[in-house]
C-alpha cells in the first residue's frame, strides 16, 4: 500500500454535507457571460444587453458634425462636415486615410509565350 491509500481520520458526515454545499446537484448553467462591472459579477449575455441598454431611447444614432480647425493649405477656419468638403476639393486635397486605392492591374498573359520569351532570353545569356 502507498502513503496516500488510507483516508485520513475525519467525520464522514461533515464531509458529504459541505460536497454536496459546493458541488450541488443543480446542473451547471451553460452559455456566455460578460462581467458587469456594476454588479461586480458574471452576467448572462442577453441580461447584460438588456441592462445596458435599459434606460436608452430607442432611436437612430446620429453622427455629429466634426469640430472645427485651422486648414493648414490656407490658415482659414474650417467650420463644419460640409466646408470640410469644400475645402478639400477646392484645393484639391484627400483627407490621408480616406483615399480610395486603385485596383491592381492583372495581367492575362500566355503561359506558352512566356516560356518561348524566357528560352530565348537565357540562350542569348
Amino acid at each position: 500500500m502507498s502513503k496516500g491509500s488510507n483516508r485520513r481520520p475525519g467525520n464522514d458526515d461533515d464531509y458529504r454535507d459541505n460536497f454536496d454545499k459546493i458541488f450541488s446537484n443543480k446542473r451547471p448553467e451553460r452559455g456566455s457571460f460578460v462581467y458587469d462591472p456594476v454588479s461586480k459579477s458574471l452576467v448572462s449575455k442577453e441580461d447584460y444587453d438588456e441592462m445596458r441598454t435599459m434606460g436608452q431611447a430607442n432611436a437612430p444614432m446620429v453622427m455629429t458634425d466634426i469640430a472645427g480647425y485651422r486648414s493648414m493649405q490656407t490658415g482659414e477656419w474650417i467650420a463644419g462636415r460640409r466646408q470640410h468638403r469644400e475645402h478639400l476639393k477646392e484645393h484639391k486635397l484627400i483627407e490621408f486615410g480616406n483615399e480610395k486605392i486603385p485596383a491592381p492591374k492583372t495581367r492575362a498573359y500566355n503561359s506558352d509565350e512566356v516560356k518561348r520569351e524566357l528560352s530565348a532570353r537565357l540562350a542569348n545569356y
